[in-house]
């Protein structure tokens, strides 16, 4: 249920507030991403909800939300962090809507560096998307 509400809060991150038209990513390849996570907290029940960006992909994420280029490797890091943050409290919004009868809390977004290949993570659940001919890859390990 969790990974179905993440994955409407990321293709809403995308579509809505970004602007983006997302397709389908048809690449089993998954190399050389940019990683954070969020913890999503279910009553004593542990979600790892892990984003997977390209760095051209964090490119456009900073044009279209921060009208910024050419970030830093700092910046990157403090926007993909922040781009776990939006997706996984919209997440956490949908979810409380649906499960009121549950608590949910979010940890603080982390940053877990660069992934060279997908296999490193133990992910339960994944899906990708195509964003301007880059994959993003939204992934959960539930704890």
């Amino acid at each position: 249920m969790v990974f179905k509400f993440l994955k409407n809060a990321a293709d809403n991150f995308f579509c809505n507030i970004l602007g983006f038209e997302l397709s389908e990513c048809k690449t089993k390849n998954f190399q050389n991403f940019y990683c954070s996570k969020i913890s999503i907290y279910q009553n004593d029940i542990e979600y790892d909800a892990v984003f997977l960006f390209k760095k051209d992909t964090l490119n456009l994420i900073a044009k279209n939300l921060l009208f910024e280029e050419n970030l830093d490797e700092k910046a990157f890091i403090d926007l993909i962090k922040e781009a776990a943050n939006l997706i996984g409290g919209t997440a956490k919004t949908m979810i409380e809507e649906f499960d009121g009868d549950s608590t949910y809390t979010l940890s603080t977004p982390e940053y877990l560096g660069f992934v060279k290949n997908l296999k490193e993570l133990s992910l339960t659940y994944f899906d990708t998307s195509k964003i301007n001919n880059r994959c993003f890859v939204l992934g959960l390990e539930e704890i």
